[in-house]
């Protein structure tokens, strides 16, 4: 079988739709399934042999397939008593990828995954990837195989959320199938020493903002020239740090302006700045008002979608 692979997104919602254990017997054979959502089987005892399109496959024990929304398959050949595969189908949000060339999956994996949304200014959003392949051999088979049987478990004995614990179970699925991929292809896994310092960038940032960062301050507190360190925050996030902390501090005080009645002077000291004059001029730069403008408009929206009281 040719080695294709899907990207799936990191923050992808999975929604397990019906799982069973499948004992692959002739009911199978020749018979044509297809339904809008994903599949996945994996096999518990081989050979199987499914028809996929006009691909026939032998499938054995420990190998997973994974099928698109209205791929057509069937079993091809009669198959042992014994042969049988779990079978998941799930709804998944955004979707998978298009396919990717083994070139291609190779040049996703030598890129650091590193985006906006290590920052604590961004919002629920990531460019992250999980690459999944078409078919793959399980390294953990028991393990694997576990979870499906649990899977399949909370399905036919539902109780409390187990809706959740299904998507949750199928996500651990996925992330081991993508990792034994890795160590199959034996490709880098582990991310640079200038990735690992980024993360203590972006840790040491969120933690201090509201306090005076001068170059001096986390040169010492980060052991690394401040010019090195700023080309590696740059690197990874997009932006510069100074830009990085006068959005945490816009942030905080976009907060305080809508949920408190402390005046501009405190919130511009309860974010850093000694200089309410200062702190308006950067607040409104970034947010296109002026402290006071932005929290009478948080006022008016609060207002505006709030129910109506009515008195007798």
């Amino acid at each position: 079988m040719d080695l294709t692979f899907y990207s799936m997104n990191r923050l992808s919602t999975i929604d397990v739709k019906w799982a069973d254990l499948h004992s692959a017997n002739n009911e199978f054979l020749n018979v044509v399934h297809s339904n809008p959502f994903y599949e996945i089987l994996a096999v518990t005892q081989g050979p199987v042999f499914i028809q996929v399109h006009d691909e026939k496959l032998s499938l054995q024990a420990g190998e997973v397939l994974l099928l698109s929304p209205w791929e057509e398959h069937m079993g091809w050949k009669p198959v042992d008593e014994s042969a049988g595969f779990f079978w998941v189908q799930f709804a998944l949000q955004p979707g998978l990828g298009r396919p990717l060339t083994i070139q291609e999956f190779t040049t996703e994996m030598n890129m650091i995954h590193a985006d906006q949304s290590d920052l604590r200014t961004e919002g629920l959003h990531s460019t992250e990837t999980i690459l999944i392949p078409r078919w793959g051999k399980l390294t953990h088979r028991y393990r694997v195989l576990s979870v499906f049987e649990e899977i399949r478990h909370q399905l036919l004995n539902p109780t409390g959320y187990y809706r959740l614990r299904t998507s949750l179970m199928l996500g651990q699925i996925l992330e081991m199938i993508a990792s034994d991929l890795l160590n199959h292809l034996e490709l880098q896994r582990s991310f640079p020493k200038s990735f690992l310092i980024y993360r203590r960038v972006v840790n040491f940032l969120d933690e201090n903002y509201k306090r005076d960062l001068s170059p001096e301050v986390i040169e010492q507190h980060l052991q690394r020239k401040y010019g090195y360190l700023c080309n590696v925050f740059k690197r990874y996030s997009g932006i510069t740090m100074y830009s990085y902390i006068l959005r945490l501090r816009v942030q905080l005080a976009s907060h305080l302006l809508a949920t408190t009645n402390a005046s501009i002077h405190d919130i511009a000291c309860m974010t850093g700045y000694d200089d309410p004059l200062y702190f308006s001029r950067c607040f409104k730069k970034m947010m296109s008002a002026s402290p006071s403008e932005y929290r009478t408009q948080q006022q008016i929206s609060k207002a505006k979608s709030s129910p109506p009281s009515f008195h007798k």
